[in-house]
């Protein structure tokens, strides 16, 4: 997150994404929401949103409730999918499981 936000170092969102999703093919939940989220938004990259569902899937399955959140707003309004009430109820289940009470997914998602 250095390079995504300029912390430490000088600004460069590509080399950020390079950065991020090395450590998130590692398997870290927290780099493959984040990889989710740039592809999501376009950080480094230009916006992928069928890039972003296979990121957020990844973080979910690991248990991160902001993905599973993340993922449960895409499957229900169709975004980077086909619309899934199903894959919906399944996500927004197993978020509200861990007490997830805000969301914290990329903001151009909100409502």
């Amino acid at each position: 997150m250095m390079f995504s936000h300029g912390n430490g170092a000088p600004r460069d969102e590509e080399e950020g994404l390079r950065w991020t999703l090395r450590a998130a093919e590692g398997g870290l939940a927290n780099a493959q929401f984040s990889a989710g989220t740039m592809y999501f938004e376009g950080q480094g990259t230009p916006a992928n949103r069928t890039r972003a569902l296979h990121w957020y899937t990844q973080a979910a399955v690991q248990g991160d409730a902001s993905a599973q959140m993340t993922l449960a707003h895409m499957y229900r309004e169709g975004i980077g999918t086909g619309r899934d009430d199903a894959r919906t109820q399944h996500w927004f289940q197993l978020a509200a499981s861990q007490n997830v009470a805000l969301w914290s997914g990329p903001p151009s998602l909100a409502r």
